[in-house]
């Protein structure tokens, strides 16, 4: 009989595991009605009721019925009494609520059973609700110190000594803020605020210092790092091997965030040796130049013509078609003032660049001049790999870089027409690849161009779409899991982790808001908010982007309704007075939860509602810093370093079903 009850025991144990299971698969479907279901019902074993009660809550959270979640986190404290981290997320849920008094009290509950940097973070916002001043500034002062990532502190420490009129101490947190993380806009408005407060009471801008920070830089896309120092010096530049056998690519120069021409007016350049300027069509010769003159070429629209300027002043043209800068041999740069990067993220601006090969400049009606350089294909790589990555760089993740930017460029040229209506194949930017020219050039990136000359990777005797990424928080996803994105069977999601990534969705809440151990987590290579970061963003900001999409009215509700592996959201829903709003595509989401970019969709979102139930702030917990679909190269950099993976063995843990082929100029 014992027998006979224990055997039914573990039965039911066994079915309502399972039941687990299936309620979190039906989580990762986006059926959140059946997962609630099969949680409730999971829920009837004592065995998993915490666990199911801990899941359910997460779900409640992330359609803002936090009533709801906070009566299942209330009886799965109940149940588990010692978790830190369950005290820690109650807490948590409480001041979501606008409970400010319980909050409180159940942040230092889960500080008492373990240190947690949310819990104290609660307790501080806590104290300041409450007024008690000199206890929350001793709360995020030391929260500051402890955990000097987290960004919200700086936020609310520079907040509570702004409202002190301490202008200087408020600046020098918000600088702080601003510098730890340039794409987060939002810490620019109050430092502006503040900045010019004391313009004001003191008449005169004050002087800037720099604030120093320790560990792996967060590199600037698209800007190198180097500077000509001698800018009218005659210079030869190395040459690739086989350049001769080796495709050339066209490159579009200064576009914008989505690849097109940006309107350009003209261009100044001169050249590092002889140069010459011909028609492209019949190679009729203009005019010749000597190195360091500074020559112009100027655009007249809606005629779609260009004059040459001569450094005396005088004028060649008008040309109706393109014509050709060329240096002699291609053995000396082409320097072009002035050209624009970043074009529609934070890092946008201008710098004078450096290019091999010819540039060609084409008259547009539209766009004036379109800007394009014409170079073989092993030199372009030497300039993207260091526009694409930090240095320091391991040289086996460099490796793989350029194995993949090889592909990508030849992919892009030979299997998909990324500017059909564009002179060029590829553009110098993110939405291509990162290019900046031979002014940004580094010897160990061209090293590792030159070990790996000639080697694409292929999936079935085709060269692949090798996407990359800076940082993939720990998993990488599947391309054909995005909505709107074709997916190829080599794109798949990856584990970048050691250990078993998260299985539901407390676990995955959990792991967006915590720092888990993975390949790519922070090291010497990988910047702490590449890797985990915390944005505040204010609702009625948020709802004003909002309306400008589609008229929503004021913002009542966000409903997280899917998301994929470990955390990517692919289904936003947006809930106002006037209408809803559903977002899909990845780079949407992106865009229109900040004034900048997010970094990542792999994210969990928590909105603070006011006792009256309004929103007020929106907490984005995220993980890593792109689309998350291939490679990821912080994780890739720490392969290398700890792991002691070459190249090869880095590009076949992040790409399934590859071989590396070498094409005839590589042999």
């Amino acid at each position: 009989m014992i027998l006979f009850a224990l055997l039914a025991w573990f039965s039911c144990v066994d079915a309502h595991g399972n039941g687990l299971e299936e309620a979190h698969s039906l989580y990762y479907q986006g059926r959140l009605d059946d997962a609630e279901r099969a949680y409730y019902s999971a829920s009837k074993n004592p065995a998993l009721r915490a666990e199911a009660y801990k899941n359910l809550a997460v779900i409640y959270r992330d359609q803002g019925l936090h009533k709801k979640a906070l009566a299942l986190l209330k009886k799965a404290r109940r149940l588990n009494p010692r978790d830190p981290r369950v005290a820690e997320q109650l807490a948590w849920s409480y001041w979501l609520r606008g409970k400010s008094q319980a909050a409180q009290n159940e942040a230092e509950y889960a500080l008492r059973l373990s240190s947690s940097t949310l819990a104290q973070f609660t307790l501080g916002l806590g104290r300041l609700e409450q007024g008690k001043i000199r206890e929350a500034k001793m709360i995020l002062e030391s929260l500051n110190k402890r955990a000097s990532y987290f960004l919200p502190a700086y936020f609310e420490l520079g907040r509570l000594y702004e409202n002190e009129k301490n202008w200087n101490r408020a600046k020098q947190l918000y600088r702080s803020l601003a510098k730890l993380d340039y794409t987060y806009l939002e810490a620019k408005r109050p430092l502006e605020r503040v900045t010019s407060e004391l313009n004001i009471r003191t008449g005169h801008r004050p002087q800037a210092s720099l604030i120093r920070s320790n560990g792996a830089r967060e590199a600037t896309p698209e800007k190198p790092n180097g500077r000509d120092e001698n800018p009218d010096q005659e210079r030869r530049i190395p040459l690739a091997h086989q350049r001769y056998i080796t495709p050339r690519l066209r490159i579009g120069l200064g576009t914008s965030s989505g690849g097109n021409s940006l309107t350009n007016s003209g261009i100044m350049f001169r050249a590092k040796g002889p140069f010459r300027m011909y028609r492209k069509d019949g190679g009729r010769l203009i005019a010749e130049g000597q190195s360091g003159q500074i020559w112009q070429v100027r655009a007249s629209t809606p005629e779609g013509s260009l004059t040459v300027i001569k450094p005396d002043g005088r004028k060649l043209g008008p040309f109706a078609k393109t014509i050709i800068i060329e240096t002699d041999k291609s053995i000396f740069p082409i320097l072009i003032h002035n050209v624009s990067y970043g074009h529609g993220f934070a890092w946008a601006g201008s710098q004078d660049r450096q290019y091999r090969g010819r540039i060609e400049l084409t008259p547009d009606e539209k766009a004036g001049v379109i800007v394009v350089n014409d170079i073989i294909l092993e030199e372009y790589l030497y300039s993207v790999l260091p526009g694409e990555m930090p240095p320091g760089i391991p040289q086996e993740t460099l490796k793989a870089q350029a194995v993949i930017a090889r592909s990508n460029a030849l992919y892009r040229h030979e299997t998909e027409t990324a500017h059909p209506n564009q002179p060029y194949d590829l553009c110098d930017g993110q939405h291509c690849q990162v290019y900046v020219g031979l002014s940004g050039e580094r010897p160990g990136e061209r090293r590792a161009v030159n070990q790996t000359r000639g080697i694409i990777l292929t999936h079935k005797g085709r060269v692949i779409h090798a996407l990359f990424h800076a940082n993939c928080g720990g998993h990488t996803q599947t391309a054909a899991d995005i909505p709107d994105w074709l997916g190829e069977p080599y794109l798949q999601a990856v584990a970048d982790t050691r250990s078993e990534p998260p299985q539901s969705p407390w676990a995955t809440d959990l792991w967006l808001k915590s720092l888990p151990e993975a390949f790519c987590e922070i090291s010497d290579h990988v910047h702490p908010l590449s890797f985990r970061w915390l944005w505040v963003i204010n609702s009625s900001e948020l709802e004003e982007r909002l309306n400008r999409i589609q008229k929503i009215g004021r913002l009542k509700n966000i409903l997280q309704l899917k998301r994929g592996p470990a955390g990517y959201l692919h289904n936003l829903r947006f809930i106002g007075t006037d209408g809803a709003l559903t977002i899909r595509k990845e780079h949407e989401i992106r865009r229109v939860l900040a004034m900048g970019l997010v970094r990542s969709t792999m994210l969990a979102m928590d909105m603070r509602r006011d006792k009256k139930g309004r929103p007020q702030e929106i907490y984005l917990f995220g993980g890593g810093w792109g689309h998350g679909v291939g490679l990821c190269q912080g994780g890739a950099a720490n392969l290398a370093e700890t792991e002691n993976y070459n190249y090869e063995k880095i590009l076949r843990h992040y790409y399934a079903d590859v071989r590396l082929e070498t094409l005839k100029w590589g042999r």
